[in-house]
């Protein structure tokens, strides 16, 4: 009786285990084949690229955000009804290297900021975070 219970517990287990793989893979599959990369040869709208943006930084996938915010930048910049978003895509940028602890990229991309926009909460939030590095840097 008992051998008999512990067969059926096993095939259990057995079962549960294989569910969990199955569920794994097929999670996997799926969230994988829903992100995005900037596709070669088609621009984005904005708001693609934007959305994209907080999703890899989101996923702290922090290099492929970046991507996203650079072309932002690249295709927006000069054209006055973005002026604040291409800033705050230049900060993004800036901090991303901040938070991957990459100070002369976030410096060199907060001064960006600074010296050619001007956005004057993107600007506060830039000359904060320069403050930041400055303390990060002397520990």
């Amino acid at each position: 009786m008992k051998n008999k219970n512990f067969k059926k517990l096993l095939i259990l287990q057995k079962q549960k285990i294989l569910f969990i793989l199955l569920t794994s893979l097929l999670y996997s599959l799926l969230f994988f084949s829903c992100s995005k990369t900037v596709p070669k040869n088609k621009k984005l709208t904005f708001h693609e690229y934007s959305v994209n943006a907080k999703n890899a930084y989101d996923r702290k996938q922090y290099t492929e955000s970046i991507r996203y915010q650079s072309e932002i930048i690249k295709n927006f910049q000069g054209k006055s009804e973005y002026k604040k978003q291409v800033a705050w895509a230049q900060y993004e940028i800036g901090f991303c290297y901040l938070v991957m602890k990459d100070y002369v990229q976030a410096r060199e991309n907060f001064n960006k900021v600074i010296e050619n926009y001007d956005v004057l909460a993107c600007s506060i939030l830039t000359r904060q975070r320069l403050d930041e590095i400055d303390r990060l840097e002397k520990e």
